[in-house]
């Protein structure tokens, strides 16, 4: 997001020490976020704030809050919006390996780095990617516009949700995964390394399928408009 704006701020780090297993919640109103694998005891947040042209640097706010073992992180902007007055946030989090994650943006980019937990990743417009990940419990990626990329593992349990409205999903499924898909695309194509079921119809394609043993995780792949690739790792 910064590259469109002119001025820039780098805030101090905010560091919480934490126990085993924390968690991360983050909502902000624009700007990218990039959480990697860091200390297994504490959680660092670093925050830059960009504004365009006529935009203040103070009418966007970071505020930092704790419940226990989560931290939570929110960004509130003020004044008239416009193209010339706009501001935004990037933050680049270092978290524990093992480490629940909430993160919701209205426009920007969610990037996850070698991060272990459940996972609930919304953009309105944005592209969301995870890397060297695993999921565990119920995890949801969602975005109205952008691409999704995953490239982990899944737990064997649980409901894994992967939704675009236009945009690509790109799946690669480490281990030995054990799930039962529904994969759909109203305007684009399906495939997959996976042994399953994949209709085509004239714009679209479905896929569905069991994949290894019981119990089995339920996996959603949907797109509106975009291919969608599931494939072995």
């Amino acid at each position: 997001m910064g590259g469109a704006f002119r001025n820039s701020v780098t805030e101090p780090a905010r560091i919480f020490a934490v126990g085993a297993s924390p968690a991360l919640m983050l909502t902000s109103n624009a700007g990218s976020v990039t959480v990697n694998r860091g200390s297994d005891n504490r959680i660092v947040v670093q925050a830059k704030k960009y504004a365009s042209f006529g935009g203040n640097l103070n009418n966007v706010q970071t505020s930092y809050s704790r419940s226990g073992n989560t931290i939570i992180v929110a960004t509130n902007s003020s004044g008239t919006f416009n193209f010339f007055n706009a501001t935004s946030v990037d933050f680049t989090i270092t978290v524990p390996n093992t480490t629940d994650l909430q993160i919701h943006t209205n426009a920007g980019n969610i990037n996850i780095n070698g991060v272990s937990g459940k996972m609930s990743l919304v953009s309105n417009a944005g592209t969301i990617g995870a890397t060297q990940s695993s999921l565990t419990g119920d995890s949801t990626f969602k975005t109205n516009a952008g691409s999704i990329n995953f490239t982990g593992t899944m737990g064997s349990t649980g409901t894994y949700d992967f939704e675009t409205n236009a945009g690509s999903i790109d799946m690669t499924l480490t281990g030995t995964p054990s799930f039962h898909l529904n994969a759909t695309t109203d305007v684009g194509s399906i495939n997959t390394s996976f042994t399953v079921t994949v209709n085509h119809s004239t714009t679209g394609a479905t896929a569905n399928g069991d994949v290894g043993t019981a119990p089995q995780a339920t996996l959603t792949l949907k797109t509106n408009a975009g291919s969608i690739n599931l494939n072995k790792g």
